[in-house]
Parts: structure tokens; C-alpha cells; sequence
């Protein structure tokens, strides 16, 4: 009930507005039908996030408030009806059981399902088995009309390359192929760190072939979170045992490992760049079709590191008109004040309250929940913090650290942290060396 909840609001494949709703509402009706409660489920910390989560909401309810902004305050309720998974994970003493855990298998389960269909789609794309012209409208989304390719999702992101050569960024049933691999990320990830802790095979099998999918929806942010995943993995337990006993200092690593990948992101866009410079005339065929697919034009929107830095004068200047934010009455159907971006939508929905609640949000959820599993010695735990940072460098590029597949990654670091605690409490001679906040 929890993953139909969630994907309903992820998944374009019902497109109906009446239906969408009743499925949505059933599935947390029943959600908290068989919800049991632990007296003791969550730690004073989990309680910590959970408010701060719902004081950044408040936020955006504000401008509303102020300014009789009805569409504002009915787009708030339906953001809150999004969120209630979170609390809900959060409160249940039962998710995590192990390794085992079916919140998290199933998110495996899933990823590799769409990555499948991804891959399907993809090659069939290529080799023009599928026919182009069953185009469908949903009343959920009624300004974007979708291709469909049956059971292999929607093909709006086919590209008509040189030399007769077409391609499909695979989108599954999301809206756009940065959705689907914001999906992949951590399932991806989970498979890689437990195959590093068990060797199993079909872990690796499992981790490449989300990897392969994730790989064709040639999505710039995802490459980006990619390398940001593997820099904290890697690197934030050597560097923090350099600082650990320094305190006004140990969580800097962060910051360094931050630097590291901006160098690594600029290094990228800048080739990136440079390959759609290349004169076409003096190479091959294939380098020809490759440049096409992945080349960026540092003109556009997605030839930069900052993907809306066009539009970032006209941001400054709705926050400095609105301090308190203009609502979410923006975020109703075409507007030319609607952002893709995290950062620049809580910037201009919630204004300066937002902004200061996100940076104590993020930075608390980094330092009681990342943090100790980033410096253990589980790899799988390590992966499961690291791909969710890098989940969310990615909504800066397209999402709003709401969505519930979302909330469901930052719920699973959270619960892994506490039975990592837990199994620090349990060692015969307490030790802090997992830096674990109890």
C-alpha cells in the first residue's frame, strides 16, 4: 500500500483524475489500517526532523494565509497529502527487519522492473519496432500530452539523431527520463553496497543493470548525483577519521568532499561543452551519433551546472518583493514563475523562512542520520546515505524534495541509522568510532 501510494503520484499510467484520487486515498486509508504503532519506534531525533519537515511546510502555507490565496492553500493540502508517508514510516516500529526489509526489497524490485523496461524500450526505439503516433492526454496532466508505447511507457523524449538513427531517454511511465533515474538511484545503489558486503552475484547483476538504465536516459543531473554518490561513499569515513577529534571541525568533510565534486561536475559540463564544438567534418560516423546524444550547448538551459541560471535575476527578484514567499498558487498548470529546480521553487513558494528551514532540515538530517552510516564500516549502509544525497543534488535540476519515492529513500536512512545504533549499543564496550548519535 505504501509503494501504490507513492507511485500513484510518481507514475503517469493512470491518467484519470477521479481514479487517481480514490487510489491515492484507498491506498493510505489502508496504509493506516494496518498501521501498528511501536511505543518506542522513533528517537527523540526522528522526532527533531519530523518537526523541522513540517515547519518548512508550514512555509509554504504562509503566503497563502497572508494573501487569501485559495489555490495556493488547495496545492498546499494536496503537497501535505504527499508528505504523509514519511511520518508514517517513521512511526511504524516494524519497517526495518534486517537486511530483509520489504520496504527497501520491494524499491529493489521496482527499480529493476523499470529498468527492464527501460532497456526494452530503448532498443526497440533504436531498431523502429515501435510505432510513434498513439498520442495520449491525461487529465492529471492535461498541458502535456505522452507518446505511448504500451508497456514500455512513454516515448515524448525520442530523438531523431543523424545518419537516420533514433533513440528513445527512456521514461518509463514518469513524466520525464530525470524522474525515472532519480528512481534508479538508490535501488542502484542499495544492490551495489550489498554486493561489496556479500559478494553475491545477482546484487552486481542487479546493480548494472538499473546502472545500463539509468545510464540511456542520458540525464545530465543523474551523472551528476552518480559522482556525488561515490564521493561520500569513498571518501567521507578516511576523511573524517583525519578530523574526528577536532570538533569544531569533524563535519567539515562534507564541505570537502562538496568542492571535490564541483570540480569534478565543472570538469564534466566543460566537456561536455567542448564535444558540441568538435567539427563534425573530421570525425566518425559513430563519434558523430555519440556527440549528438550527449554533447551541450553552454547556450542552454541544460549546458550549465545551475540549470535555470537565466532566470535566477528574476528569482532574487521575487524573493525580494515577497520575503515571505508567493505560495504555491505558481505551481497551478503554466506559469511563468514555475521552476523545475528544488532550491529556486522553495525560494519563491516560501520564501526567506523556507530557505533558513531547508538549510537546518538538510543539515540535520546530515549530521544525526547520513553522517553515521557515510563512517561506518557497511558498505551497504554507506550507499544507502550517499545515493540519498545524491537523490537530493539531483532535485536541484528537477524536483522538490517532496515527492513521496523521495521521502521514502530519506525514511530508509533514517531507520538504517537507528539499527546501526542500535547494533553500536549492542557492542560489548560502547565505542563511538561509528560517530552515531544515539
Amino acid at each position: 500500500m505504501i509503494w501504490i501510494f507513492a507511485l500513484e503520484y510518481a507514475l503517469y499510467l493512470i491518467g484519470d483524475v477521479y481514479w487517481d484520487r480514490v487510489i491515492k486515498v484507498s491506498a493510505f486509508v489502508l496504509v493506516l489500517i494496518f498501521f501498528k504503532r511501536s511505543p518506542n519506534a522513533m528517537r527523540s531525533s526522528e522526532r527533531n526532523i519530523l518537526l523541522i519537515f513540517y515547519l518548512l511546510l508550514l512555509t509554504l502555507l504562509i503566503p497563502a494565509i497572508l494573501n487569501g490565496d485559495e489555490p495556493g492553500f488547495y496545492q498546499w493540502s494536496k503537497f501535505v497529502m504527499m508528505t504523509l508517508i514519511f511520518p508514517v514510516l517513521l512511526l511504524d516500529g516494524h519497517t526495518f527487519q534486517g537486511k530483509d526489509d520489504s520496504l527497501s526489497s520491494l524499491y529493489i524490485w521496482l527499480g529493476l522492473a523499470f529498468s527492464i523496461q527501460a532497456i526494452t524500450g530503448f532498443l526497440a526505439i533504436r531498431w523502429n519496432l515501435l510505432d510513434l503516433s498513439n498520442i495520449v492526454e491525461m487529465d492529471r496532466r492535461p498541458d502535456v500530452p505522452q507518446t505511448s508505447l504500451g508497456l514500455l511507457g512513454f516515448g515524448n523524449a525520442v530523438q531523431a539523431l543523424v545518419f537516420g538513427v533514433r533513440t528513445l531517454r527512456p521514461q518509463g511511465w514518469f513524466l520525464e527520463p530525470s524522474i525515472l533515474s532519480a528512481f534508479l538511484l538508490f535501488p542502484l545503489f542499495r544492490c551495489l553496497g550489498e554486493y561489496l558486503e556479500s559478494r553475491r552475484v545477482q546484487y552486481l547483476l542487479s546493480s548494472l543493470i538499473m546502472f545500463i538504465a539509468l545510464f540511456l536516459t542520458l540525464s545530465l543531473a543523474a551523472y551528476l548525483a552518480i559522482i556525488a554518490t561515490v564521493l561520500f561513499a569513498l571518501l567521507s569515513r578516511p576523511l573524517y577519521q583525519l578530523v574526528k577529534n577536532i570538533k569544531v571541525i569533524k563535519y567539515a568533510y562534507c564541505v570537502v568532499i562538496l568542492l571535490i565534486f564541483f570540480l569534478c561536475a565543472s570538469g564534466l559540463m566543460k566537456g561536455l561543452n567542448k564535444a558540441n564544438e568538435i567539427n563534425k567534418d573530421k570525425v566518425s560516423d559513430s563519434t558523430i551519433v555519440a556527440i549528438t546524444m550527449f554533447a551541450r550547448d553552454s547556450k542552454g538551459p541544460s549546458g550549465n551546472l545551475v540549470r535555470e541560471y537565466d532566470r535566477v535575476g528574476g528569482y532574487l527578484e521575487i524573493l525580494a518583493s515577497n520575503p515571505a514567499g508567493i505560495g504555491l498558487s505558481h505551481t497551478v498548470g503554466i506559469n511563468s514563475r514555475g521552476t523545475a529546480n528544488a532550491f529556486f521553487f522553495w525560494m519563491i513558494s516560501g520564501g526567506v523562512p523556507a530557505l533558513l528551514l531547508l538549510v537546518v532540515f538538510f543539515g540535520y538530517v546530515f549530521v544525526y542520520f547520513c553522517h553515521p552510516l557515510l563512517v561506518s564500516e557497511n558498505s551497504a549502509y554507506k550507499f544507502i546515505a550517499a545515493s540519498f544525497i545524491g537523490h537530493s543534488i539531483q532535485h536541484l535540476s528537477y524536483g522538490n524534495w517532496l515527492a513521496p519515492f523521495f521521502l521514502i529513500h530519506l525514511a530508509i536512512v533514517i531507520i538504517t541509522s537507528r539499527q546501526l545504533a542500535l547494533n553500536v549499543n549492542a557492542l560489548p564496550v560502547h565505542s563511538n568510532q561509528y560517530g552515531a548519535k544515539l
